[in-house]
């Protein structure tokens, strides 16, 4: 009688969207997960990761791997078809902070008068990721009930994003209602080259993550 081997367990699934360097990624590969990356360069991306297997659609990550190295989505945020990405355990997502920032509201203009959407063309790109983004986490939790996720951006007091509709409208509205259930914590992970930490705004729905920033949240 042949002896059946027990399955080994999958491996938890990240997508690292507008990764930059990477590190949260390699934070993730060095705890057993599966991760990959999405940006328009590899410039910056921690050479930790290489070798780098170029993909530029949702479609071509999804496909299996079967060489080391990592998945690099490289396209525009709005080229990502939603529902042709694979099913993913979480997803982080960082999106320029050029529009939102406080220190950049003489160009932009992001006032409650015109809905904190801004006047200029950037603010107007900006606001078209941020739609697009919604649109692939809603995909996301639509085919897996557990999915989790953390969007972070330029916080403090003057941080535009945290007025934006699809923030206020979808992306901290409960589940319960149609939403994507998530909490916004006022953190300073990030430090400027100074040493001087910088308020970040972190969304997430990881009712875990939440129980440890609850203090402030």
């Amino acid at each position: 009688m042949r002896e059946e081997r027990p399955e080994m367990p999958k491996s938890l699934r990240c997508l690292e969207i507008g990764a930059f360097t990477g590190r949260l990624t390699m934070s993730l590969r060095g705890h057993g997960w599966e991760a990959d990356v999405h940006e328009r360069t590899n410039k910056n991306l921690e050479q930790a990761l290489a070798p780098f297997h170029e993909c530029y659609s949702a479609a071509e990550l999804a496909r299996e791997q079967t060489e080391p190295g990592t998945k690099w989505l490289r396209c525009e945020l709005k080229e990502i078809e939603p529902d042709e990405l694979p099913i993913y355990d979480y997803i982080h997502a960082s999106l320029s902070n050029d529009t939102y920032s406080p220190l950049s509201q003489d160009k932009h203009q992001r006032r409650e008068a015109n809905g904190y959407l801004g006047i200029s063309p950037e603010a107007g790109r900006a606001n078209e990721d941020l739609t697009h983004l919604v649109a692939i986490l809603r995909s996301q939790k639509r085919r897996n009930p557990g999915f989790l996720f953390s969007l972070d951006n330029p916080g403090g007091e003057g941080g535009k994003m945290q007025h934006a509709p699809k923030i206020k409208e979808i992306i901290e509205v409960p589940e319960a209602e149609n939403g994507l259930g998530a909490v916004r914590c006022d953190v300073t992970f990030c430090m400027f080259e100074s040493g001087v930490k910088e308020p970040t705004h972190l969304w997430t729905n990881s009712k875990a993550r939440l129980a440890k920033l609850a203090p402030i949240c």
